[in-house]
């Protein structure tokens, strides 16, 4: 089990060491994260979340996926030839290598960041399943990110470039810089209380 991390810090963290937190999870060297919030591991869960994991793979978890895999964490896939690990990949995933589901997984991430926190409409914090990064590689135009709640809810969030205008749809609503929700606004254009 790993030791709890601030969600806002990782995104922090992964936002300035995206390069350095790929390359670690390509080469599967837990060594290049020991500066990591809460350590390499808690990288690893925010990244692979379950949402992540079952929009993209055959499986429910990443749990699962290293299970399959017969391994017990993502740095035990460090005993298999980049190749086998590939075909893995390739068979169980939409992704064509280990490097190209890393790869997508760190971007969605930073997007995810990028796009600013985000509360479900039951209060939850709703984690991103996939965006622009990885549906449209090479979008400049917008950012997007849809994400999904532990309680069944959906919702995406998408920030056009350049002026950096956050839309959002479904049943997600974007913090504020002091991440608080803005205030509803009743159906006849009037404040609420």
């Amino acid at each position: 089990m790993t030791q709890e991390a601030d969600p806002a810090e990782l995104d922090d963290y992964l936002a300035r060491e995206a390069a350095a937190v790929e390359a670690a999870l390509v080469d599967r060297d837990r060594s290049r994260l020991a500066d990591a919030p809460a350590g390499p591991d808690a990288v690893v869960e925010h990244l692979f979340t379950d949402a992540f994991v079952g929009a993209n793979t055959e499986f429910p978890s990443f749990e699962s996926f290293l299970d399959h895999a017969d391994a017990d964490s993502v740095w035990a896939l460090s005993r298999w030839i980049d190749w086998v690990l590939d075909w893995h990949v390739l068979g169980n995933t939409r992704f064509w290598s280990w490097e190209w589901m890393v790869n997508a997984a760190v971007e969605l991430a930073r997007d995810a960041a990028r796009v600013g926190p985000v509360r479900c409409q039951c209060g939850g914090r709703p984690t991103p399943v996939t965006g622009s990064s990885v549906e449209e590689p090479g979008r400049v135009d917008e950012t997007w990110v849809r994400f999904a709640c532990g309680c069944g809810a959906t919702g995406r969030v998408t920030q056009t470039h350049p002026n950096g205008e956050v839309r959002t749809e479904g049943d997600v609503t974007s913090l504020g810089q002091d991440e608080r929700l803005p205030r509803p606004v009743a159906e006849g254009g009037e404040d609420r209380p």
